[in-house]
């Protein structure tokens, strides 16, 4: 809970996390997003400054961007990224992501504004991933697009960090998975 102190909400972490859209091409087998009822949206411009304004002025340092959903689908993504960063130059910029979007603008995007980039891949071979996140995700494509991640060069690629959830139907692929991701990412 927040503490009052001079009339300012105190934030102890020093983080924002913004869920800009709800949006999201997955399925992923173990995720409630689906569960939760609302309106499917992406959060409009206004809220967003908002929001971040009244961030800056607690304090923040970072801003994690995105949540259930998947932050490259909404359209005014780079208007929302570029106004925090013009808002405050030294902000650290988070996502988390399956990374299938992350080409050709949105790969842009990604070196342009974030700091931090968390990929959720929960499988290595064709089958085990595209049963564990479902939807429009296609092992392939997504392989293609961490490879291009990976390769950007030094000074406009993010840190990178792989994260792997356990799960019956992929336990088998995690040994595989270290051995192709442990030397490449951060």
């Amino acid at each position: 809970m927040n503490k009052l102190y001079s009339g300012k909400a105190l934030i102890p972490n020093k983080q924002i996390i913004i869920e800009n859209t709800n949006y999201c091409g997955a399925q992923c087998i173990m995720c409630p997003r689906d569960k939760v009822r609302y309106k499917w949206e992406h959060m409009e411009m206004n809220l967003f400054k908002k929001a971040f304004d009244e961030a800056v002025e607690a304090g923040i340092s970072s801003l994690t961007i995105g949540g259930f959903g998947d932050c490259f689908m909404d359209p005014r993504l780079e208007d929302k990224l570029a106004y925090a960063k013009k808002q405050c130059p030294k902000i650290k910029v988070l996502s988390s992501n399956t990374c299938h979007l992350i080409k050709g603008k949105n790969l842009k995007l990604l070196s342009d504004y974030i700091d931090t980039f968390k990929i959720s891949m929960y499988g290595m071979s064709k089958s085990v991933y595209e049963k564990v996140h479902g939807g429009a995700l296609k092992f392939e494509e997504v392989m293609e697009n961490i490879n291009n991640v990976i390769a950007l060069p030094v000074g406009r690629r993010p840190y990178l960090i792989m994260q792997y959830l356990v799960l019956p139907e992929n336990s088998n692929e995690l040994k595989k998975w270290k051995e192709c991701w442990e030397s490449k990412v951060d």
